[in-house]
């Protein structure tokens, strides 16, 4: 694909993926919450700095799991979810506060850290708990619980956790007023624990998502130019 040669000569870093499978989600649905198959063609995705990459390449179609809220899509485990959430969970510890539950990526790769003690997912969506955590039951080892409620109730717990990761945003374009929000949760649960590790899902700011190591303004003016999503041959 010639647009790959282009990109890489001009310093970006692809992401080749020729084959994905992430956990055993199988299609299902309770109330709002349904879970669904879908196909990324072969193409050029969005990465947003994470692990290092600005984009992944399909080199031939495959298979993803999406998490739909009321017909809208609110997750998926897509390479760059997939390694998002991994990367989160390497870098939290102790007591973790959580919110959303989705598809229970970053709750599965906690289990996965030594450093991680116990686990709380604030899920706003009963149907979403209801039809995700039995799905991922067979992953979990550590003490987890899956409580019904706005995270920001929990502003007065917060103090209780080491490490507050915050993924309730949802958004297929460059949105200043989803960013504001984020920025505003960040201060809000810092302030609330001064020393826990604050992380926000969707920033491109290592500093607040450690999974991301920052994109270029060029990747910026890229994302801002072309529709977002794939780009295919």
């Amino acid at each position: 694909m010639e647009i790959l040669k282009l990109l890489e000569k001009d310093g970006f870093k692809i992401l080749r993926i020729s084959d994905w499978h992430t956990f055993d989600y199988r299609e299902a649905k309770c109330g709002s919450a349904e879970v669904k198959k879908c196909v990324y063609e072969r193409g050029l995705y969005l990465m947003e700095g994470v692990d290092g990459y600005d984009f992944f390449y399909v080199k031939k179609r495959i298979n993803v799991t999406t998490l739909c809220v009321n017909g809208e899509t609110v997750m998926v485990d897509d390479p760059l979810h997939y390694h998002g959430m991994r990367l989160l969970a390497s870098a939290s510890e102790g007591h973790v506060l959580t919110a959303g539950l989705g598809l229970g990526l970053y709750t599965i790769f906690l289990q996965q850290n030594p450093k991680v003690k116990t686990i709380t997912v604030v899920e706003i969506s009963e149907d979403v708990k209801n039809l995700i955590l039995p799905m991922i039951s067979k992953y979990i080892t550590k003490p987890t619980k899956v409580v019904i409620d706005d995270i920001f109730n929990y502003l007065d717990k917060a103090k209780d956790y080491d490490t507050i990761m915050l993924d309730i945003w949802v958004s297929d374009q460059p949105n200043p007023a989803i960013f504001g929000e984020m920025m505003y949760a960040y201060k809000t649960f810092s302030n609330a624990n001064p020393n826990a590790k604050v992380y926000i899902w969707g920033s491109r700011d290592p500093k607040i998502n450690p999974a991301s190591r920052g994109v270029s303004l060029k990747y910026v003016m890229f994302v801002n130019s072309v529709v977002r999503g794939g780009l295919y041959e």
